[in-house]
């Protein structure tokens, strides 16, 4: 798989998780995967425990402080670049 369609299924995964978590209606205008999660509202600091948990155990990887505190990880389009690249690494 390729590292783009990697990035994507993730983006798809994270965005689910995020939906469901948060109670995003799928029609909310301000939602997307550019938008900064914890900034906008759609996950607290327990969503972002949570968050980091669903991606650990989906993706079978221990997320460290380097991808936890990387200014990408706060939206959905960084997050998936992040473990994307870290998957492929492992691979």
């Amino acid at each position: 798989m390729s590292d783009n369609a990697l990035a994507g299924t993730i983006a798809e995964r994270v965005e689910q998780f995020v939906r469901t978590a948060g109670a995003v209606a799928a029609d909310d205008p301000g939602f997307g995967r550019d938008v900064e999660l914890f900034d906008a509202g759609y996950l607290d600091s327990l969503g972002v425990v949570r968050l980091t948990l669903f991606l650990e155990s989906t993706f079978g990887i221990t997320l460290d402080d380097g991808i936890l505190l990387d200014p990408q990880f706060t939206t959905i389009a960084g997050i998936s670049t992040l473990l994307s690249r870290r998957l492929s690494v492992l691979s």
